[in-house]
This record gives structure tokens, C-alpha cells and sequence, in this order.
């Protein structure tokens, strides 16, 4: 899916009713959306043309014509993507197995993809350059982004960073008070509204931290209140299918951020790593 028509999907829960009208006008008609001018536009669906232009801001594009340029390469990808059948829905009466594996590889994929479209890879390169320069980094998340928090642990610590992750609230927080200037808060949410997770969050900023959001795109209390922000898309559905498609989503982030501190000095990370591997390598038994 198209940048833009993404950013609408996942900005729609939270617009208002002008921009939700526009929004559907745009989702339902996106041929006229390329076609018309702003006037007409505004003509169309009785709003004002500068509510157009907010909605256009809204999204992050500077205008109508860098929209319809948007509009206009997404099409034919779309239309690809429908023409291929592919499968896509919930954990739900499936009528074979074939079906529900194929199912769940597409929402994982999907994940990633759109993931990858919506992502601004300037504050990706922000953030890693604050995780490099930290004095301490700690990842937070509770439930399934606390399990994604600890990934991200076990995976810089092989760096060398001064890392710490917990799935504990009250250790979360206790590691959060002990956070000064300095240090990075990484704080994962898919909702951006989970309320342990900002606890955390107003625990850190108090210290002085800078803080990095990992979280769905959209309006959230996490997404506003981050130095850097870093977006994931996901198109889970349900409370049925769980955190899939949004852990997913989280996973590739922390890995884009490891190999970009990684690479950053690729020397010095090669040493901690062939130096890590050699220490737990021989905790395997030979067959």
C-alpha cells in the first residue's frame, strides 16, 4: 500500500469529522484525488480548501501535488497486490491449514513492508546516533513489547553498549529514576497509550533522558511526548491475533537500529561480537 493511503488507514481511528471526510473521500476516489484541483476538491465534499491542506500536513506531505504524485506510483502496486489474492485476515474460520499458514506469513509480511514505507529513516539515523553516544541505554515495554525490549538486550549488549532491559514494572521504573542526562530511554508501545509505559516514560524525561518511541503511526500520548520517534505499521485487526503483526513490526526496528550502531563502527562491534560468540560458543555440546 501507498505511503499515503497507509498513513490514512492508520491515522482514520483519530481524525476528526472534517478530516475523516476527507479521508474516506480520498480511500474511496483516488483517481479524482489525481484528476482535480484543490477548489474542485474542496467543491466536492463541502469543506474548505485550507481543511484540505491541514489533512495534507497532517500526513507529512507539504502539498497537493506532492500527494498526487504519492497517489499516482501507488496504484499500480495496489492493483498488483489484488490481482495476486493474496490472503489476508484474522485467526478465523479457516477452512484449511494451507490457508491460515499463508494467512499469517502475509500479516507478518505486510508488517514489514509497510513498516518499512512508513518508517523516517532521518530519525532511525538520530536515534542510533543517540544510542551510540549514551552513556547508559534502557529499553522499555510491558507485555509483548516488554519481550521485544528484551531482544533488543540481548543483541546490543553483544556490542558493547550499556544496555538494560526488564519485563518487571517496578524494575522498569527503578531503572527509569536511575536514568540521567546522557542516557537513552528506548520506550516500545504499539498503542502509544499503555499507561505503564508512560509512567516510565514521565520517569525518564524527569531525569533528563532522551527519549526514543517505538509505537504504531499516529495520534498518541507516546508519539508526542519523544525526542525521536520512530513509526511501525501493522495490520493486525483483532484482539484475536494477539501482538503478531505488531511485534513484528518492533523487531525489525530494534534490528535496523542494531546494524545501523553496528555499522557505525564496524571495527570495534566486529571485536565485541567474535568476542561474545568465542565466550558462549562453548557452552554447546558437539553431536
Amino acid at each position: 500500500m501507498d505511503e499515503l493511503l497507509l498513513k490514512i488507514h492508520q491515522l482514520l481511528p483519530d481524525m476528526n469529522a472534517t478530516e475523516r471526510k476527507i479521508a474516506d473521500y480520498v480511500l474511496e476516489q483516488p483517481y479524482e484525488l489525481i484528476q482535480l484541483p484543490l477548489r474542485e476538491l474542496a467543491s466536492a465534499i463541502g469543506v474548505s480548501q485550507a481543511a484540505w491542506v491541514r489533512f495534507f500536513k497532517l500526513l507529512g506531505f507539504s502539498g497537493l501535488k506532492e500527494v498526487k504524485q504519492a497517489i499516482s506510483s501507488s496504484l499500480l502496486p495496489e492493483k498488483a497486490e489484488e490481482e495476486e489474492g493474496a490472503v489476508y485476515g484474522d485467526i478465523i474460520g479457516f477452512d484449511s491449514q494451507d490457508q491460515l499458514f499463508r494467512s499469517l506469513v502475509e500479516q507478518e509480511i505486510r508488517s514489514l513492508r509497510e513498516t518499512a514505507q512508513i518508517l523516517d529513516y532521518s530519525q532511525l539515523e538520530k536515534a542510533a546516533h543517540a544510542i551510540r553516544t549514551a552513556s547508559r541505554v534502557a529499553f522499555f515495554g510491558v507485555g509483548a513489547s516488554g519481550l521485544v525490549a528484551l531482544d533488543a538486550l540481548h543483541k546490543f549488549a553483544r556490542i558493547g553498549i550499556h544496555v538494560a532491559a526488564c519485563m518487571d514494572l517496578h524494575l522498569q521504573l527503578t531503572v527509569a529514576s536511575t536514568l540521567q542526562k546522557g542516557d537513552v530511554a528506548v520506550l516500545i508501545s504499539h498503542s502509544g497509550r499503555t499507561k505503564d509505559t508512560l509512567d516510565i516514560l514521565e520517569t525518564a524525561k524527569k531525569k533528563g533522558a532522551t527519549l526514543i518511541g517505538i509505537t504504531k503511526y499516529g495520534k498518541s500520548s507516546l508519539a508526542k511526548s519523544v525526542d525521536i520517534l520512530l513509526h511501525t505499521s501493522t495490520p493486525e485487526i483483532s484482539v484475536r491475533s494477539g501482538a503478531m503483526g505488531s511485534r513484528t513490526a518492533q523487531l525489525l526496528i530494534i534490528d535496523l537500529l542494531f546494524v545501523c550502531v553496528a555499522n557505525s563502527d564496524f571495527q570495534q562491534a566486529e571485536q565485541y561480537l567474535t568476542e561474545s560468540f568465542e565466550t558462549v560458543s562453548g557452552r554447546k555440546k558437539a553431536l
